[in-house]
C-alpha cells in the first residue's frame, strides 16, 4: 500500500482496491517459503554498505518514473 499512497500523493491514479490471494493460489514450480526476509548484514559487515529505507526508495522511484 506504501506505492499506492506515495503515487496518490503525486496525483497519479490509482486502484480502489486491490484483492490478495494465497501463495496457493498462485501454483509455480518453485517453492517458496512461507516467510522470508533479506537479511543485509553481510554487506554491512563486509563492505560498509548499509541498506536505504526502502520506503523512501519507493517515493525515489515513483517520482522519477512520472
Amino acid at each position: 500500500m506504501v506505492i499506492f499512497k506515495e503515487a496518490e500523493s503525486l496525483g497519479l491514479r490509482v486502484p480502489k482496491k486491490v484483492n490478495s490471494i494465497e501463495t496457493s493460489d498462485y501454483p509455480t514450480l518453485a517453492v517458496r517459503p512461507k516467510f522470508s526476509v533479506l537479511d543485509c548484514s553481510k554487506i554491512k559487515d563486509v563492505f560498509g554498505i548499509a541498506p536505504s529505507n526502502w520506503k523512501n526508495e519507493v517515493k525515489n522511484v515513483i517520482k522519477k518514473s512520472t
